[in-house]
């Protein structure tokens, strides 16, 4: 592949299926930067597999087991039509190119690609468990607190682990003197934290949709629906903490930047919701492009 073929997949073909996860990836150390890329891509194109709610759920689990077993080296990815129908434009231009990905994958050093494995192994089971869920007759509801923070480290909290060890492995101290066990910890508050965020935030739509992310509210009545949203709006705020401490561990300048962008959105987007009636929860509560602007200036000069 051209150099020139690879920096488009990891910069605007990438940033057509994530704005938010771009602008950290920009941020990011260029060690760092090649196997975060390709791994994100590569947890993209399962995540519109899995989102492709316009096909049964056993077509779904099918084209998921393969793309696992494709991406475990047990053959070569062949698109199917039903998925290209249903995405949005950047995700049917990434999905048309997830070969060139695979082969971005192939070339990583031996280390970096046993993380990008482990890590998108990790949320394709996530992404398999939400589809599961999905087809119960009766709409999908967790029924405790464990099963939705399990969700959460499968699908964003393995996320912040792998940023983590990535760090290490390609920058060693100079990502950070401290125990990479004790960041790796802290890294996977973050992503949950962020996770939780973004159900919060879509969690008037999930409803409507029978989607019941958050423990026990099926059928709860608006007002302790929101108290429950509030309850984890706590539980949110005190990750992304955990986010912020996380990044101050970090020597190097753009890896901390790149860390604290996504925690300090994250704490606007709370604070929105937290004034947010349910009203203006069901608008969908989200932060300005001003507020954008400041949080990557804020980011860059973070200690």
């Amino acid at each position: 592949m051209k150099r020139c073929e690879e920096t488009e997949l990891l910069t605007s073909v990438l940033k057509d299926v994530s704005r938010s996860f771009y602008l950290s990836l920009r941020m990011l150390p260029q060690p760092m930067r090649r196997g975060a890329g390709i791994g994100y891509l590569l947890a993209r194109a399962s995540d519109t597999i899995a989102d492709t709610a316009a096909v049964s759920v056993a077509w779904r689990m099918g084209e998921l087991e393969r793309y696992r077993n494709v991406f475990s080296g047990n053959g070569v990815w062949e698109i199917d039509a039903a998925v290209m129908q249903h995405c949005t434009a950047g995700e049917r231009v990434l999905m048309a190119r997830l070969k060139d990905v695979f082969g971005l994958f192939s070339r990583l050093p031996d280390g970096e690609r046993a993380l990008v494995r482990d890590v998108v192994e990790v949320i394709i089971s996530g992404q398999m468990l939400d589809v599961v869920r999905l087809a119960e007759v009766d709409g999908m509801h967790l029924e405790s607190d464990e099963e939705l923070w399990d969700y959460c480290d499968r699908v964003a909290g393995c996320v912040g682990e792998f940023w983590t060890r990535l760090g290490y492995l390609t920058m060693g101290d100079a990502f950070s003197q401290e125990p990479i066990e004790r960041m790796c910890e802290a890294g996977k508050s973050l992503g949950r934290g962020l996770q939780l965020v973004n159900l919060l935030r879509d969690l008037p739509e999930d409803v409507r949709n029978g989607r019941y992310y958050l423990p026990r509210t099926r059928g709860l009545e608006e007002k302790e629906l929101m108290r429950e949203m509030h309850r984890w709006l706590y539980n949110a705020r005190n990750c992304v903490a955990d986010g912020l401490i996380y990044a101050s561990h970090l020597r190097d300048r753009r890896a901390r930047a790149a860390s604290v962008l996504p925690a300090l959105l994250a704490e606007d987007t709370i604070e929105l919701l937290e004034r947010a009636s349910w009203t203006e929860w069901q608008k969908r509560v989200k932060v300005g492009r001003l507020h954008v602007f400041r949080a990557m200036a804020e980011a860059m000069i973070y200690r």
